[in-house]
């Protein structure tokens, strides 16, 4: 149900999403959701720290077997913490 204002633009009130993982509409809103909430925390996180960066940042492993895969994310969850525990080199 889409109403108008008063300057004649319709916005949607009111909808029923099914949030069905491969419905092409609820990935856009649930996109749009995210995108919103990532701006708000990249507009905080700039107010708190002016003058630090931002690094993106993909690691990939090889495929693992099912039998190995408890394993495997135990080794990358302490990778990944090791990784953040570095100091700045001077």
């Amino acid at each position: 149900r889409f109403v108008e204002d008063k300057n004649g633009h319709k916005k949607l009130a009111q909808t029923w999403f099914c949030y069905f993982r491969l419905c092409p509409l609820c990935n856009w809103r649930r996109a749009m959701k995210q995108s919103n909430q990532l701006t708000q925390i990249l507009v905080e996180a700039v107010k708190q720290r002016k003058t630090g960066r931002f690094l993106f940042l993909t690691l990939t492993v090889e495929n693992t077997a099912g039998n190995q895969l408890k394993s495997e994310l135990r080794q990358m969850g302490r990778a990944i913490r090791d990784l953040m525990r570095y100091k700045k080199a001077s």
